[in-house]
């Protein structure tokens, strides 16, 4: 007979750090059947595996049973049963879980399996409870509770569980860890007057296991043995379910030690005065407005960047935040045009957000919005498709559901859906094309248009497709570009991954709308995502076509425009591919292509020679009369494109290069921004005498670039040795600096500024003494935008291209000149980097537009430029960056040697 210890060894929670553990052992018992109420209260009951077994069970044995029937889980059947464990402390639910692992069962549902939870013992809290769910599954994979258990970690005493607990399951029902008392107590009370001796034997083997009773080998084994057989019996006579758990016991030092729960400083008095000293007294301002309070709502609410930090705080997925958001959208400060971009890229796809972006896009004049209209258009792929397609009439709308139906079936014809439109644009018989008006013979003004066809302002209703339709039909300009825009999308596509891989009647929008209108679209498949969002775009030339058809004559003639506009680039197309194809030199070349110029019997409506003041696509501003075929000549490259001088109905002769075989929409992009950059620049009253020139293209393949008289920065060398003796020879002044006039010098000082700044920020690359060129105004400027954001196919290329020529020609290193150079890239600099915003923003709505230098990393792409303005450092921090990016590119000794073999390859090639 062993003697009771007269000791107790214990330890505190709050030293001890090691994670929680418990061993999930047997579930045992009988399985209620449920009730026909129960069922009816969640009817997913009747799909739950164990009742299937329960019922396959029955019809084997028993035949068929009533609802209040039970089973063991330990017949030998299928089941895929898992206990969920979490752990609740101070009364708030753990994140972490733990779950058992699959275990197949033969006849016995044993785990026997330790689980080691996420928490430490000195983490818990005095009413930590651990909570035990049991789960089985559908016959459709998905989880069923069968029932669930708790147990608080640590008695009444304040001492943790440790041992072995069978612990009630509660049917049907999730473990409570959060209610005091527990609805899924897992310990059964113990009760003196109870026949159920479960309770009252497992007090006494606590006291047993903790050396309060005298142990006898021989006797304990007999007692321990009845007391199983008793609980076993219990178990079976309760009809319930048990879940065994284990607590570990621990020991140090061979010694079993108890764990005590403890929390330092909680023995602590807290005083507190029962009565207060301050005698309240009624206050005459009480309920009256706090001016301090007002005063700094007012102010945030003011700021025009408020309402857009409100809108990403919103969960647009919640129908009571949206009722509430959409509400208070219009009590902040109207954001700015600039920002309202951001509204319309991918991250925002609820209507209300995009309708709200449209209305103060509404209040951009029309300057504004043509240089945001790249983006604008490239947005409409975030647009909801069913509100897009719904626009147009109900027999396009149907003939490209025909369409869409088809290609999933069979690939579908690239051109088919352009002739569609195309088709449209010129289907007006009461304006032939063999006789639309002039510019001179249209009698009908804008304004009078405007009167006979009016236009309401309902920007309010408006989505980006509608807003832009609407804003092309009041400005010519906007409905040429807007056209152009949208036909390259027509014939690119986009990637089969874009964001609108479905046209259906699930929208990319967060709520399902359907068309206006009984117009039904089919659903097109995945496969055909690239037809879809050709499909959308499509529909938006159809309205476009349908908009000025309505209108007036000036109207209709704009429409007529576009279709001779789209012929005349067609034909130029085919002429420039057969004066490619054609054999011999360049000169052959250029006379073969002067002689397709002046030859007329291919098309009747559009002759070269005479093209009735025909705006020209690369600026709808510039009405050309004819194409002068003697001035036509070919560039030595390898796509050999044509330069092309025009006749203005004015007078003045307009020279373009039109490019047939290269896609010109990364040079247009990067024009474009740096267009918005000579505007902002200019807004902050710097002019860097910046030559933006202007690009458009006409397809994925072809396109227009304006020609500057000018001449690359290493012909120019060549020919004149230094860039000064150059100015001299153009523009020789002897009171001016170094002998040349000082508006020459000037612009030549803040251009190389300028463009030195825009290529480090843009990353463009492929810099060399080829794409500089330089005017005889003094205007330097960068051409053939084919690597952006810091792709270069050089190696190591300097952060800006600042030649040695360049320093000299501005009088070397210790000149004013050159100070001045640098104090310009450092204020330019400053200046761009306040709008940096708006640059992120036009690029991030350009990550789906298939520009070959965003399209490789796209979701980098803001982020590359994003870190170049440095918007991590502040503005003495910057300057000070920037003097070191101008050191380091002009220490570049890799690009003079880069440059050099540049020459040489140059040579060779010609």
């Amino acid at each position: 007979m062993t003697k009771m210890s007269d000791r107790l060894h214990y330890a505190y929670s709050c030293d001890m750090d090691q994670p929680l553990q418990v061993k999930i052992g047997s579930l045992e018992g009988k399985f209620e059947k449920p009730d026909y109420e129960t069922i009816l209260k969640d009817p997913s009951l009747q799909y739950c595996i164990t009742i299937q077994q329960q019922n396959k069970s029955q019809s084997i044995g028993d035949g068929v049973g009533s609802m209040g029937s039970s089973f063991s889980p330990n017949d030998s059947l299928c089941y895929d049963l898992s206990v969920e464990c979490v752990i609740f402390s101070d009364f708030r639910r753990r994140p972490a879980t733990i779950t058992t692992s699959f275990k197949a069962f033969s006849t016995r549902l044993n785990w026997n399996e330790w689980l080691t939870l996420p928490i430490c013992y000195n983490e818990l809290s005095r009413d930590a409870r651990l909570a035990f769910t049991i789960y089985d599954v559908h016959d459709k994979l998905e989880k069923h509770v069968i029932g669930g258990t708790s147990i608080d970690l640590f008695s009444k005493r304040g001492v943790f569980r440790r041992g072995m607990y069978d612990l009630k399951v509660w049917p049907f029902v999730q473990g409570d860890g959060a209610n005091v008392p527990s609805t899924t107590p897992g310990k059964s009370l113990f009760d003196a007057n109870s026949k159920c001796l479960m309770p009252r034997l497992t007090k006494l083997g606590k006291k047993h296991r903790a050396g309060m009773m005298n142990k006898v080998d021989w006797l304990d084994r007999l007692t321990f043995r009845e007391i199983e057989m008793v609980n076993e019996r219990e178990k079976r006579q309760s009809n319930g379910l048990y879940l065994n758990v284990e607590f570990p016991y621990v020991h140090h030092e061979n010694v079993e030690h108890l764990i005590v729960y403890f929390e330092p400083n909680a023995d602590q008095y807290t005083y507190f005065q029962p009565n207060p000293s301050l005698i309240t007294a009624p206050d005459p301002e009480m309920g009256l407005d706090n001016l301090v309070e007002a005063k700094h709502h007012l102010l945030a609410r003011s700021s025009r960047i408020a309402a857009l930090r409100f809108v990403y705080c919103v969960n647009w997925d919640l129908p009571n935040e949206v009722q509430q958001a959409v509400r208070l959208l219009e009590d902040w400060s109207p954001v700015d045009v600039d920002a309202a971009l951001e509204l319309l890229s991918a991250k925002f796809t609820h209507k209300a957000v995009r309708r709200y972006a449209v209305t103060r896009l509404n209040q951009a004049d029309d300057e504004d919005l043509l240089l945001y209209l790249p983006q604008l258009v490239q947005a409409l792929k975030y647009e909801d498709a069913m509100q897009i397609l719904s626009g147009a009439d109900t027999s396009f709308v149907q003939e490209l559901t025909v369409l869409s139906d088809k290609s999933s079936r069979a690939e579908l014809n690239d051109n088919s859906l352009l002739k569609q439109v195309e088709n449209e644009f010129s289907s007006d018989k009461s304006d032939q094309l063999s006789h639309r008006p002039s510019v001179a013979s249209s009698h009908q003004s804008i304004e009078d248009e405007n009167k006979e066809h009016p236009t309401t302002d309902k920007s309010d209703e408006m989505d980006l497709a509608t807003f832009l339709i609407s804003r092309a039909c009041k400005d010519p300009t906007i409905a040429n570009y807007l056209y152009w825009y949208v036909k390259v999308e027509c014939d690119s596509g986009v990637q089969s991954g874009s964001p609108l891989g479905e046209i259906s009647a699930s929208s990319p929008t967060h709520h399902q709308r359907k068309p206006s209108g009984n117009v039904n679209v089919v659903p097109v498949s995945r496969e055909t995502g690239a037809n879809n969002v050709r499909i959308m775009y499509t529909a938006v030339l159809s309205r476009l076509s349908k908009a000025l058809a309505k209108g007036g004559i000036e109207a209709k003639r704009r429409r007529n425009q576009l279709l001779l506009q789209q012929r005349f680039v067609n034909k130029l197309a085919k002429v420039s591919c057969a004066m490619v194809k054609e054999s011999g030199n360049r000169k052959k070349k250029i006379e073969f292509l002067q002689h397709l110029l002046t030859d007329n019997q291919h098309d009747d409506l559009i002759n070269f020679l005479n093209l009735d003041s025909l705006p020209l696509p690369l600026d709808p501003s510039v009405k050309i009369s004819s194409i002068l075929p003697e001035k036509a000549s070919v560039f030595n490259s390898a796509n050999m494109p044509c330069k092309l001088v025009f006749r203005c109905v004015d007078g003045r002769e307009y020279t373009t290069i039109f490019k047939h075989g290269d896609d010109l929409r990364q040079d247009q992009l990067i024009v474009q921004i740096i267009t918005l950059m000579d505007k902002c620049l200019r807004e902050e009253n710097l002019d860097l005498k910046l030559t933006p020139y202007r690009v458009l293209a006409t397809s994925t393949t072809q396109g227009f670039v304006q020609f500057i008289d000018s001449q690359p920065l290493r012909d120019l060398l060549h020919d004149w040795n230094t860039i000064q003796e150059f100015f001299k020879n153009y523009g020789s002044d002897a009171n001016g600096p170094f002998g040349i006039q000082a508006e020459i010098m000037d612009n030549y000082v803040k251009s190389c500024a300028g463009y030195a700044v825009i290529s480090y920020l843009l990353g463009i690359g492929d810099r060399h003494q080829h794409n500089l060129l330089l005017c005889r105004n003094g205007k330097l400027f960068h051409i053939d935008f084919g690597y952006i954001l810091g792709r270069d196919p050089k190696p190591l290329p300097p952060p800006m291209k600042i030649t040695k020529e360049m320093i000299e020609g501005m009088g070397g290193f210790s000149s004013p000149l050159f100070q001045e150079f640098r104090t310009l890239c450092y204020t330019g600099f400053l200046h761009l980097r306040r709008h940096a915003n708006l640059f992120l923003n036009l690029f991030a709505l350009m990550v789906d537009a298939s520009i070959p230098d965003i399209a490789l990393e796209p979701d980098k792409a803001v982020r590359k430029v994003q870190e170049r303005f440095l918007l991590h450092l502040s503005e003495e921090e910057a300057v000070k960056a920037m003097q070191q990016l101008i050191d380091d590119s002009i220490s570049a000794r890799m690009a003079a040697f880069v440059d050099m073999m540049h020459d040489v390859a140059q040579y060779l090639r010609a």
